[in-house]
């Protein structure tokens, strides 16, 4: 499946459209909170195996607590981010990730 990246007003194909810092942000951000999901998730799936108030369930429910301000944390950055950023037609998916970014691997 090919997907089309929608151009920025002004723009052409074969023009390259500018990334500002804001679209790199959300785009880092984006990927990020996808990552931190996932491993919330399978945190959480682990905990649910484990016996209800065994010392590993209390363990687990505490990272499940970190990770879920994590995520919360994320995506308020990410927010923040896209309501700086100047209004377009690409989505955060189109913006090429941040250089050196782990958690863009999928």
């Amino acid at each position: 499946m090919t997907h089309a990246l929608l151009l920025p007003d002004g723009l052409g194909p074969g023009d390259t459209p500018r990334m500002s810092d804001d679209d790199t942000q959300v785009r880092g951000d984006s990927d990020h909170l996808l990552a931190e999901v996932r491993r919330l998730r399978e945190l959480e799936e682990r905990k649910r195996r484990e016996p209800i108030s065994s010392p590993e369930f209390h363990r687990l429910a505490e990272q499940v607590e970190e990770r879920t301000r994590a995520v919360w944390k994320t995506a308020d950055h990410e927010r923040a981010a896209g309501d700086s950023a100047e209004q377009q037609s690409r989505t955060p998916a189109e913006v090429d990730p941040p250089e050196g970014d782990p958690s863009t691997s999928e």
